[in-house]
Order: C-alpha cells, then sequence, then structure tokens
C-alpha cells in the first residue's frame, strides 16, 4: 500500500516504463488505465495531493519539466503572475510541462484526484482562465519552439509558443502568419478563441489558417486532429478550443509579407470626433483588404488611430490612408518596420497593471454620436479605485478573410468590427465589483447600441458565456461535441 495515496503499488507501472507514448499513442486514460496517483474513492485523501506525491509525480515527467509547489519562493510567485495582475491565483501547484506526454500525465493526475485544473499559455486571460484557486495549472511555457516549413509555407509551433516566438520565427523567411495586435498574447489562446489582427482582411482570423494540431484529450489521449483525423473535434477547437482539449502543438498557414510593412500612429483630440469619424469611413469605403486600423479611446481628451498597410511602399499606403493623413491632429507618426515589430507597438499600455476586458462589436459604417455616446460613458467610470481608468480599441479589417470560410466553430462571419473594452486599475487583490459590474451592465451596452447585443467574441469576454452568446448558432453542435470529448467537464465550461 502507497504510503502517499493508499493504492496498490502495481498502479506505478505505467510511470515507470521507459517507453513513454508518443504523438498519436493512445495514453492510457483517467478510467481505464493503471495510474499510480489514483486513490481509492473512499480513502480519506480522495482529491487531494501532498507535497511527497507531487515529488513523486515530478520524478515522472520528462527532464525538462518541473512542478512548483507553493513553498517554493520566489519562484511560484514569478510563475503564478499573469498579464492582469488580479488574475493572479494561487493554484495547489503549477506543473510546467516539457512534452505532451507530460501533459498527459498531468491530465490523467488531475481527473484522478477530481482535482480542477487549468491551462496557461500566454497568461492572457484577464479574468484569469489560466490561473486556478486551488488546483493544477498546467504551464505550457516551457514549449515554445517554432519549426518553420518555409517551402511549404507552413509553421509548427508548441502550446505555449507567444505570437512574437511565432512572428520573430518566421521574419527572416519573408512570411508572416495571422496574429493579434500585441506581441505578447499566447498563439493557442488567440487561435482557438478567434484571433483577428492586422492580417485579416487578407487572411481570416488566426483560427482560418489552423491546418492541424495535437492535443490531449479529457481521458490523457494524444491525438492528431485536421480536417480529415478526428475533423468533428477539429472543428470545435476552432472557435472552442479550450473547451474541449489541450492543445500542445499548431499547424499554422504562414504567408508571404515584404520585409518591411507601413505603419503609422495618429493622435487626435476628443473635440476632432466628428471628422475622424468621417475619414475613417472614408478610407474603410476604399475596400483595400491590405489595409486595417484600430480606433483606441478612452476617458481622457485623445483619440488614437493605429494604421497598418501589407507593403513597404510608403506612397502606395499614404494614398490609401489620405483621408486621414490630411487631417491636423495632435501628432503624426509613420514609418516601416518588419511586422513582428508592428505587433509590439501596442504592448506597453497594460504592463503591470489589474485589467478585465468585455466584448462588444459595432456594425459599419461608423456613426460619431454612436462614438460620443461610448466616449461620454467612459467618462462616468467609477474613480472609487486607484488608478482606475477604462478604454475602447476598435479594430477595422475589410470583411473579405472573415467571410471566406465557415467551416469553423467560430459563428461571427459578417462585417462587424470587434471592439474590446477595459477597465484598468493598480491594486492587486479581487476585481472590485461594482468596477466589473459598470463594464458589463454600462459601457458594454453602450458599445454594442450599433451592433448586436447577443453577441460575445470568446477572447475579449473571457469565456464567460452565455455561450449561447459566444457560440450562437453552432452550440448546439457544440454541445453534443463536449458531451463526445470532455463528457465529465474537466475543461472550461459552456455555462448557458
Amino acid at each position: 500500500m502507497c504510503q502517499f495515496c493508499g493504492i496498490d503499488p502495481a498502479f506505478a507501472a505505467y510511470f515507470e516504463k521507459d517507453d513513454q507514448p508518443h504523438q498519436d499513442a493512445a495514453a492510457p486514460t483517467s478510467s481505464d488505465a493503471p495510474n499510480y496517483f489514483r486513490m481509492k474513492p473512499n480513502h480519506p485523501r480522495y482529491s487531494k495531493l501532498t507535497t511527497p506525491q507531487l515529488t513523486t509525480f515530478a520524478g515522472k515527467l520528462s527532464a525538462n519539466a518541473k512542478v512548483i509547489a507553493p513553498h517554493q519562493q520566489p519562484e511560484f510567485e514569478q510563475a503564478s503572475k499573469r498579464w492582469s495582475k488580479f488574475a493572479a491565483k494561487k493554484a495547489l501547484a503549477i506543473i510546467q510541462v516539457a512534452t505532451p506526454e507530460d501533459v498527459s500525465k498531468t491530465v490523467i493526475l488531475a481527473t484522478s484526484h477530481a482535482i480542477p485544473f487549468v491551462v496557461k499559455g500566454g497568461g492572457h486571460s484577464p479574468k484569469g482562465a489560466s490561473s486556478s484557486q486551488g488546483g493544477l495549472v498546467i504551464d505550457l511555457s516551457r514549449m515554445r519552439a517554432v519549426h518553420v516549413k518555409a517551402e511549404e509555407c507552413l509553421v509548427i509551433a508548441e502550446g505555449g509558443c507567444l505570437a512574437s516566438d511565432v512572428l520573430k520565427a518566421t521574419s527572416p523567411y519573408g512570411l508572416a502568419c495571422v496574429t493579434g495586435t500585441t506581441s505578447h498574447v499566447g498563439m493557442g489562446g488567440l487561435t482557438l478563441g478567434g484571433g483577428y489582427g492586422y492580417l485579416t482582411g487578407l487572411h481570416g482570423l488566426a483560427l482560418d489558417n489552423l491546418m492541424g494540431a495535437q492535443v490531449v484529450t479529457a481521458d490523457g489521449q494524444i491525438l492528431t486532429v485536421n480536417d480529415k483525423e478526428h475533423a468533428d473535434l477539429f472543428w470545435g477547437l476552432r472557435g472552442a478550443g479550450n473547451r474541449l482539449a489541450v492543445v500542445t502543438k499548431l499547424i499554422i498557414q504562414a504567408h508571404a509579407i515584404p520585409r518591411q510593412v507601413w505603419t503609422g500612429t495618429l493622435v487626435f483630440g476628443a473635440d476632432q470626433l466628428d471628422v475622424v469619424i468621417d475619414a475613417l469611413n472614408a478610407w474603410y469605403d476604399q475596400h483595400d483588404a491590405k489595409a486595417s486600423a484600430a480606433l483606441s479611446m478612452g476617458d481622457g481628451d485623445d483619440l488614437t488611430i493605429s494604421l497598418f498597410y501589407n507593403d513597404d511602399d510608403g506612397s502606395v499606403a499614404e494614398a490609401n490612408f489620405a483621408p486621414l493623413l490630411s487631417l491636423n491632429g495632435k501628432s503624426s507618426t509613420t514609418q516601416t518596420m518588419p511586422f513582428w515589430k508592428v505587433n509590439t507597438l501596442g504592448d506597453q499600455p497594460f504592463l503591470d497593471v489589474s485589467l478585465a476586458f468585455d466584448s462588444a462589436n459595432v456594425a459599419p459604417p461608423l456613426k460619431a454620436a454612436h462614438l460620443k455616446h461610448i466616449h461620454d460613458t467612459m467618462t462616468q467610470v467609477p474613480r472609487s479605485w486607484p488608478g482606475c481608468k477604462t478604454g475602447m480599441y476598435l479594430l477595422m479589417v475589410q470583411p473579405d478573410g472573415v467571410l471566406r470560410k465557415n467551416n469553423t466553430a467560430f459563428p461571427w462571419r459578417d462585417d462587424h468590427f470587434d471592439v474590446g473594452l477595459n477597465v484598468v486599475w493598480t491594486e492587486t487583490g479581487p476585481a472590485p465589483a461594482p468596477l466589473i459590474d459598470w463594464l458589463h451592465d454600462t459601457l458594454q451596452p453602450a458599445a454594442n447600441a450599433q451592433g448586436q447585443a447577443d453577441r460575445l467574441y470568446s477572447n475579449h469576454s473571457d469565456f464567460c458565456g452565455p455561450a449561447a452568446h459566444e457560440f450562437g448558432d453552432h452550440l448546439q453542435r457544440l454541445q453534443q461535441l463536449k458531451a463526445k470529448w470532455d463528457p465529465h467537464g474537466v475543461f472550461c465550461p459552456l455555462p448557458l
């Protein structure tokens, strides 16, 4: 009888084997495989793990993996940090995996002990979807290798890669992948939830460029999924991936891109909103899929327009954006740079703060009265918390790429602009409920007044549902997939 678990030592056999499962091998499952860490259900420690157990488990992982427990300071505190400070939670343990087999073993460990777990890629979830209070964190940060198959325009990226890892790897080959608009977002989470970015007008969402994936399922199987293998799961991954499996490898379509691309930043006063909106609509009506623009505004006096053009010819870009460049704003900066660097320009505003996000959408054309209403609403943000402020990010891309594909779980295939809403404060600790309520109950309806109210973008709503608003007409099919691939609900739920 094991002194840690109260189980038969024969259950150790699986973890003592030298020939661990490889890609596409069916790893032992939590229901039918011998498992060193499965406790007998009537044991008094059932669903708990002790430090000796975690130490023993660490010895069964690959050489580059690591198990970090709360007493291992400051390492545990550092590994618990997230993009949003308030998203950090105190886990039972953080399992920094290094191989798909490590992930499989950790999933089996968690499900055998009925311990909740989450998966951390880039740690970008503002509300803490990649953190666990008292559960396990499967941390993919040691799985960030990128292999570029330039002749096939394909990228094979491990599940812990950030957007910056992928873009820096592809840049020397004159290639790029569809990412978001910041460099430190996890490529896996971004892709599985959608992925709007500067290249979306030409090439669709990030998930539209996912050609296949390696996943670990709820019962610990390691599978390859694509249009031919486990096609139903592949359909669901692209839009609802974190509800169905852990993605340990992504096969991504890359696209040719100039070595230098054009970008610009324009700053206007809030009192210029009318002329700015007219200029944005005039620019958008040119229907150039190589161009995109993002409008950022908050509760202050400035409007910022970020411009992108997928070409190194500044004269062509400037002609395209002439309606905006001709305005007399507060400042104007234009330049060419590598595409990977463009994605770093939006990184700075949200460093070392607590923040919460929400999702909205706006149907074109933009209307100045609507944007003024949003701005006026922002100025009413509750000021009871240190450093409190609010903002909106509206990305304008041509709908060509989004409309081109529809064989995924992502439901929103139209010309609406994606809008991210946020509130920011400087304190750590639990989120102030009145501030979060204001974001959801006041600012979100104001932003959605020119959009679709019963619609959420998962990467901005942070998987808080209701699922019918995230997945629309695809929800019923996703519920069937959930019942098949995650019958016990160990992954992120589909709240009704």
